[in-house]
């Protein structure tokens, strides 16, 4: 048995980052909790620290912080759940930190303990967290009233066992759930799973499925080849390293707090880059105390010596929970086009759209300052469970897109806006 061994449970956090942003998250929660009692007077039998322990000890329950039979990570219902007790436990430490009036906030620091920063800006209604190394990618977005985070999605991985369920789907052996007659057991040889056909859902990506995450394409991109991740990238920003420049206004009266991302980067058709020419990526983020949602401007700039041709694409996923159900939806141009949540759809020239939420009586509010495609479509993993294989809806992308064309170094802009509401259930 010396050269049999088990896995480290942390290896979970380095396969899934969105592991990892939980369990930081936790601890830095569990941090602030310390931090009052220790520097602000607080005592830990004061009602509101308690209260507090008591949403951080629920968020710290084993469950979604792994991938076993029981589906763990996979299962959204429960990070959802572990989302809320953390946020729950952060906003009562941080009202008793700030007050019960507006505020916002911003940090600097290595929050996922990769060596590398992240930027943090908080605000008495939400928090938002980029990864500037990582395409200068939203990772994290708290809506502190309804305890939910936004981008709590999931990516869709490659593991062990998929290669199980492509081999019988080929050899014609799959059995469904509850139409065999036999006993079954979880640890047998036969391949079970909860519906028809789910080998082709087999779909990996190509990274972690935040938001405002750059992309920039020489032609047009179809709805079906950014579904299957089959599209060529022609710019380096969506994994490239983007400088971050922090904005404070009146940062300890309410005021606002914003950050601005921008990458000097290379556009190409070849993969020798051959051809490739200079591009400005910046985006502007700003938050202001007491309003849930942000003002978002991109600025592009073509500093080659050449006008430059090209389709400049925003990526934002969102965690919209109960997504298979029918009170989930896209809705653009007024409820003439509603899509829902498991649908695929490519809509043309939208300059407005909402994402709702019925059962949770929550909406996200678009408004763009220029029309753009969008391609929208579900994220849905394919994971082993104790009836077998099953897939499950872990969020919607949202895709933005606009064909551009810019002279030597002329530049384009676009204010994007996002508001978070409360609406009745009906939409």
């Amino acid at each position: 048995m010396r050269f049999v061994r088990g896995g480290f449970w942390r290896n979970f956090m380095v396969k899934y980052p969105e592991v990892n942003t939980m369990h930081k998250k936790m601890l830095r929660v569990s941090e602030k909790i310390r931090q009052l009692c220790r520097d602000g007077g607080a005592a830990e039998e004061d009602p509101g620290i308690q209260q507090a322990l008591e949403h951080l000890w629920a968020g710290q329950c084993n469950c979604p912080y792994w991938h076993g039979v029981f589906g763990g990570i996979y299962l959204f219902h429960i990070r959802a759940a572990t989302f809320e007790h953390l946020i729950k436990a952060e906003s009562l430490i941080d009202s008793l930190k700030h007050g019960e009036g507006a505020w916002v906030d911003v940090e600097v620091t290595d929050f996922d303990r990769d060596g590398r920063e992240e930027v943090l800006l908080e605000s008495d209604c939400q928090s938002l967290y980029f990864h500037p190394a990582e395409g200068g990618q939203c990772f994290e977005w708290d809506w502190r009233q309804r305890a939910f985070n936004l981008l709590n999605t999931l990516g869709r991985y490659r593991e062990g066992y998929h290669q199980a369920l492509r081999e019988a789907s080929e050899r014609g052996d799959v059995v469904i759930s509850g139409r065999q007659q036999r006993l079954e057991n979880i640890h047998g040889s036969m391949v079970r799973a909860k519906a028809p056909d789910l080998h082709e859902k087999l779909i990996y990506d190509r990274q972690r499925r935040g938001s405002f995450i750059d992309h920039v394409f020489t032609g047009q991109v179809s709805l079906e080849e950014f579904r299957l991740g089959n599209y060529t990238e022609a710019g380096d920003f969506s994994k490239g390293q983007y400088r971050g420049e922090i904005r404070e206004s009146d940062a300890e009266e309410g005021g606002s707090v914003g950050l601005t991302l921008s990458r000097e980067g290379r556009v190409s058709n070849d993969s020798d880059c051959s051809d490739a020419w200079g591009l400005i990526v910046e985006k502007s983020f700003e938050l202001r105390a007491g309003e849930a949602g942000l003002e978002l401007t991109y600025t592009l700039q073509n500093t080659s010596n050449n006008s430059r041709s090209f389709t400049f694409g925003v990526q934002t996923n969102w965690a919209l929970l109960g997504g298979s159900g029918p009170d989930v939806f896209l809705e653009a141009r007024g409820a003439a086009e509603r899509v829902p949540a498991m649908a695929a759809a490519e809509l043309e020239a939208v300059a407005s759209a909402r994402l709702v939420v019925n059962w949770l009586n929550m909406e996200i509010g678009l408004a763009l300052s220029k029309e753009a495609r969008f391609l929208w479509f579900p994220i849905e993993t394919v994971s082993n469970s104790e009836a077998g294989f099953e897939s499950i809806y872990q969020g919607s992308c949202l895709v933005w897109l606009w064909s551009l064309k810019l002279a030597p170094g002329s530049s384009w802009d676009v204010q994007i806006g996002v508001k978070l509401r409360s609406v009745h259930a009906g939409g």
